[in-house]
């Protein structure tokens, strides 16, 4: 199982590669302003973008949701930095939290 860390906790600076996972969560504030997100979340995962190599895309890997790119996170080499993932994610509609690999199982 994945160790989710709250995006809020990571460093800056902290680097994160293709193949790490974002979940998200509403919050109470969200459920009444409507948010889209259910309330037992969405997991992305970062993922290589073919046609851009400056950008990441966070593809949904969630039943119902799955291929949809909710954001491009820009790209410093083979990595994204934590300060970029905080800009995209952090909001009082949503709480997100992050892994730095997730296990797939194919079945």
């Amino acid at each position: 199982m994945a160790e989710w860390i709250n995006v809020k906790d990571i460093a800056d600076g902290a680097k994160f590669y293709a193949g790490a996972a974002i979940r998200i969560m509403p919050t109470p504030c969200g459920l009444e302003e409507g948010n889209f997100i259910p309330e037992n979340g969405l997991v992305y995962l970062i993922s290589d973008n073919a046609s851009d190599k400056s950008y990441f895309n966070c593809v949904c890997l969630s039943a119902g949701e799955e291929g949809n790119v909710i954001c491009r996170l820009e790209r410093k080499g083979n990595y994204v930095l934590g300060s970029e993932i905080k800009r995209m994610f952090e909001s009082e509609l949503q709480e997100a939290f992050i892994s730095k690999s997730i296990e797939i199982a194919v079945i």
